[in-house]
């Protein structure tokens, strides 16, 4: 009996070790593997519909957008903007435009905590003007400044939003015009807090 309990204790520790090790494996969330796994399943839903690939894509910008755009940074900040989505394109030549070259004013940005945005989005899907003209939710886009993300659990979040209704998104890296946007943002903020703390020591 003294022998056996030492025993049963270290099989505890080990299986106890292990299934935290789980929980942090399905915790961390890969762009990159998201979109080499959804591009998978494309190709094979492409297989199964052969038809479907005579449907050609037209992008319309440089970089996907959402009717809601999140920007999650390394930092653990994250922000968000509202674009207009076209609901429909009609007409000939389509496959002749060039993708336009987005913008973003940091003025559009503004921060959110993770914990705030289901309900934000839950808010945001009574909103008429986030739906197309067949009434459904516009898609979201999450952008990440890292490839791998591990002090947000996205897996949990993009299931919480999908029983939302929220059922399209994209997923992809930070672009150079939201990095720039940022930028800007964040030198503003470190200006007022300078500017506010000159003004702090000269009331002394």
């Amino acid at each position: 009996m003294k022998i056996f309990f030492p025993i049963l204790m270290i099989l505890v520790f080990s299986s106890c070790k292990n299934d935290g090790k789980n929980r942090v494996e399905k915790k961390i969330f890969i762009v990159s593997k998201f979109n080499i796994d959804i591009e998978k399943h494309h190709q094979k839903t492409l297989a199964k519909n052969p038809e479907l690939s005579k449907i050609k894509e037209i992008k319309l910008y440089d970089y996907p957008k959402g009717g809601i755009n999140f920007i999650f940074l390394k930092d653990g900040s994250i922000f968000y903007h509202q674009e207009e989505l076209l609901t429909f394109v009609c007409g000939n030549g389509l496959e002749n435009l060039k993708p336009i070259n987005r913008t973003l004013s940091e003025d559009s940005l503004h921060q959110i905590q993770l914990r705030e945005i289901y309900n934000f989005l839950k808010e945001k899907s009574a909103d008429k003007e986030l739906k197309n003209n067949w009434a459904r939710l516009h898609h979201l886009s999450f952008s990440f400044e890292n490839d791998t993300i591990k002090n947000f659990d996205i897996h949990k979040l993009l299931k919480d939003i999908d029983s939302l209704g929220y059922q399209s998104y994209n997923v992809r890296r930070i672009a150079p015009f939201e990095s720039e946007a940022l930028k800007i943002t964040k030198n503003k903020k470190t200006s007022k807090l300078f500017c506010s703390l000159c003004f702090t020591l000269q009331s002394f």
